[in-house]
């Protein structure tokens, strides 16, 4: 992490208020100590700074993927969608096939899908995609969260561009609201990973 000689001013007169507001000698202590870092530029122990706040990430999410993030969750909404209007008769149809039209989340241990899962975890606390996100952290995932556990990013990848470049979408949009059961099944079909989890 670099930070300007600006950045660094910023930080050094926060840190001072800081220290300022706090009662606790300990707390004090540990702030003086980040001045101090930032006073001489201590460039390998800026990584401390960020320690202390656990919940701000050194590495973004760019808006491109924060925007494909929001097309699998839309795909995987309208595949829920399309699952929850069916009978139970159609559902014993499809049977257990329909675990690939469950969102399983984003695998926490990948490094690029773990800024994925952050995202996911924000929309969810914004009551975005409530509906598929209240299923999938009861339902679908394990430890009841919206962490895959292994890496699924790849297949969702190719997941959704068959979706966008199928019919299912253009259907999707042109008043069908819904896949029937034939135009799951037909999905489920064609998805280029389906071997591998079967």
């Amino acid at each position: 992490m670099e930070l300007s000689l600006s950045d660094r001013i910023r930080l050094i007169n926060q840190y001072k208020i800081r220290v300022k507001l706090s009662v606790d000698k300990d707390e004090i202590e540990h702030y003086n100590n980040f001045i101090s870092i930032l006073s001489g530029g201590f460039v390998g122990e800026y990584r401390n700074l960020i320690d202390d706040e656990p919940h701000i990430y050194e590495e973004e999410l760019t808006a491109e993927d924060c925007s494909e993030v929001r097309d699998i969750l839309s795909m995987f909404d309208h595949l829920k969608y399309s699952w929850d209007e069916l009978s139970d008769i159609e559902k014993s149809e499809i049977g257990e096939l329909s675990k690939h039209l469950k969102f399983l989340g984003f695998c926490r241990s990948s490094s690029v899908e773990s800024k994925m899962e952050r995202y996911v975890k924000y929309l969810y606390n914004n009551d975005q995609f409530k509906s598929l996100l209240e299923y999938t952290k009861n339902e679908v995932t394990v430890h009841k969260d919206f962490d895959s556990l292994c890496p699924v990013y790849d297949n969702y990848k190719k997941l959704l561009i068959m979706w966008k470049e199928g019919e299912y979408i253009k259907d999707m949009l042109n008043g069908h609201g819904k896949l029937n059961k034939i135009e799951l099944l037909n999905f489920i079909d064609c998805l280029p990973f389906r071997g591998l989890k079967e």
